[in-house]
């Protein structure tokens, strides 16, 4: 446990042998349940200059990959292995750059050096009778995806679609290798059967337009369709969160796409992308994921649901499109016939269509009112004027309990000339939970260098108070804007680079409430009922909550006492 400092060897073994004693081992509900050998070793030589100046070989990553999974293995048996973590496709091909994956591959035994690096951790694991990789680990960040909305909206296409060519370097010289998933699949079954996949780094970029919301939507079934054991998008905001909730909690009461997926085609996925999963062996209820890749056309679809013993009555077509990144029902149809389902979905869109056989799943369902106003929002130009005695911008909030959003745009300046590179930090607030309880929080953000640049930061009513998040609201009306790091192309070649963010625009965006007051159950009026719930929930009587604790804040001081449920009391009695 007291490492010798000058021996050039970092003691893993013993920080592992620390981390089951502390936490448990990884068959325990506390311990890690997995570890990643590194990231990305075929950049080291750039990001980790000092320690390791040359470029990676082929020989050393595999040594350096069994010695440490052997060492974890040996205290942990149970964690999974995740490796290597190559950083994109170049990894995938040849490494890194250099003739060394020439002389490794001298015999033309493999296609690329993923076929290399399974088979080395193959014979190993062989040789010492454990495996000594679980999980193929890879990162994956789109080429043609930066060109703009159009290449993104088809860059996923490349992860599965046979002869599909990218509008990137990647399509132009690599198609020896599209579908990359399924190339990486045949690799695992070649050279190291019944290893896992996982994409622990992705992006497909689009944070504040649909077309960020329709790529993420295509990538999550894309990955279920090929058996994609982990996946964890890198950065990412607004319209890509928008695309996870389609199938995590589409109609925000944990509504979610089904566990077994259901074999689903379309005519054109240039135009539109679907997967469709029910949830077990029970399919009397279908969820459908479908895209509309048409930026000005809405498209009419007829969704065919075949082999089913169940009869379906109706659907409910919830969708993120326009210029929010709501996800909202549009629509609920009620004529199936044949079980076919005709809908129409709004240009530039992504869908979670959920088809059951008992349309009184659907009774009591508010469809979306556009000419309903649901937001308002107040923008501040004169930036100068909410400079803070910190010298940090202070924005002014004049509705805690309904914010929804602030937009920060920005021009990031680089001193030496960088050509990309960003800076991020914290839109810092004193927060206070309904309990009364005050503390410290803050949502982050980034933007990237350059002009105009912006940032959306949402608030959804919590926060984060020592690592716990908790329902809260502002309490002191401000948010103070805080630049915590910066990095940059110079910076990464080690040249002292400065990263300047000048914000030149803030908008501040607002629910419009329709919350009934008094109505703290969320059933949808105000009665003796929720009198009731709230007594309880001041008494503290166990497994009480409040499904919406701000219709209960007669008093408007942000606390829930004694004094809101008099209020409530006499609002009842009185009217």
């Amino acid at each position: 446990m007291t490492p010798d400092l000058t021996d050039g060897i970092v003691y893993m073994d013993e920080y592992v042998n620390y981390i089951v004693n502390t936490l448990g081992d990884a068959g325990s509900s506390t311990g890690i349940q997995g570890y990643s050998l590194d990231n990305e070793p075929a950049l080291w030589q750039h990001t980790h200059s000092r320690m390791h100046p040359n470029a990676v070989t082929v020989t050393e990553l595999s040594e350096k990959s069994i010695e440490l999974a052997r060492a974890v293995k040996s205290i942990d048996p149970k964690a999974e292995i995740f490796g290597p973590a190559l950083y994109g496709y170049t990894a995938y091909d040849h490494l890194a750059d250099g003739d060394d994956w020439n002389a490794a591959n001298s015999d033309g035994k493999y296609h690329w050096y993923i076929d290399k690096y399974l088979d080395d951790m193959k014979q190993a694991s062989d040789e010492a009778g454990v495996r000594l990789l679980d999980v193929l680990d890879i990162h994956y960040y789109t080429e043609s995806g930066r060109n703009g909305t159009e290449d993104r909206l088809q860059s996923v296409r490349t992860l599965y679609e046979k002869g599909f060519v990218e509008n990137s370097w990647i399509g132009q010289w690599c198609q020896v290798n599209i579908p990359i998933l399924p190339t990486i699949q045949n690799s695992i079954d070649t050279y190291y059967p019944g290893t896992k996949l996982a994409i622990t780094e992705y992006n497909f970029g689009g944070d504040d337009e649909v077309s960020g919301a329709i790529a993420q939507a295509e990538a999550l079934g894309c990955y279920a369709d090929a058996n994609v054991y982990f996946a964890t998008l890198w950065g990412g905001s607004n319209y890509i969160f928008s695309g996870m909730k389609l199938y995590t909690n589409y109609d925000g009461n944990g509504g979610h796409f089904g566990d077994t997926l259901v074999p689903t085609v379309t005519d054109d996925v240039s135009l539109a992308s679907s997967y469709s999963a029910i949830s077990g062996k029970d399919d009397s209820q279908v969820t459908v994921m479908l895209t509309n890749k048409s930026l000005t056309d809405a498209e009419n679809a007829s969704i065919q649901l075949k082999n089913s013993s169940s009869k379906y009555q109706a659907a409910a077509v919830y969708a993120v499109y326009g210029d929010s990144t709501d996800i909202r029902l549009i629509d609920i149809v009620d004529d199936i016939s044949g079980n076919t389902v005709n809908v129409t979905l709004p240009a530039y869109s992504a869908a979670m269509i959920v088809v059951s056989d008992d349309a009184s799943d659907f009774e009591g369902l508010a469809l979306y009112d556009p000419d309903k106003i649901t937001e308002r929002t107040e923008t501040f130009t004169d930036i100068d004027s909410l400079i803070n005695k910190n010298g940090n911008v202070e924005i002014p909030i004049t509705d805690a309990a309904n914010l929804k959003k602030i937009i920060l745009t920005a021009d990031v300046t680089s001193s030496a000339g960088s050509s990309y590179g960003g800076v991020g930090g914290g839109l810092c607030v004193d927060a206070e939970a309904a309990d009364g309880t005050q503390f410290w929080s803050s949502k982050t953000f980034s933007i990237d260098l350059g002009s105009g640049k912006t940032a959306t930061v949402t608030f959804d009513g919590t926060f984060t108070n020592d690592e716990e998040t908790v329902e809260a609201v502002i309490y002191d009306g401000k948010v103070e804007v805080q630049k915590w790091w910066d990095y940059s192309e110079k910076q990464e070649q080690e040249i002292a680079d400065t990263l300047t963010m000048k914000i030149t625009n803030v908008q501040v965006i607002y629910a419009v409430s329709d919350t009934l007051q008094g109505d703290v159950n969320a059933d949808g009026k105000f009665d003796i009922a929720d009198v009731v719930l709230l007594q309880k929930w001041l008494l503290a009587v166990p497994n009480t909550k409040l499904a919406d604790w701000k219709a209960a804040d007669l008093c408007e001081d942000k606390r829930l006492d004694v004094f809101d449920l008099c209020l409530m009391k006499r609002k009842l009695i009185y009217g």
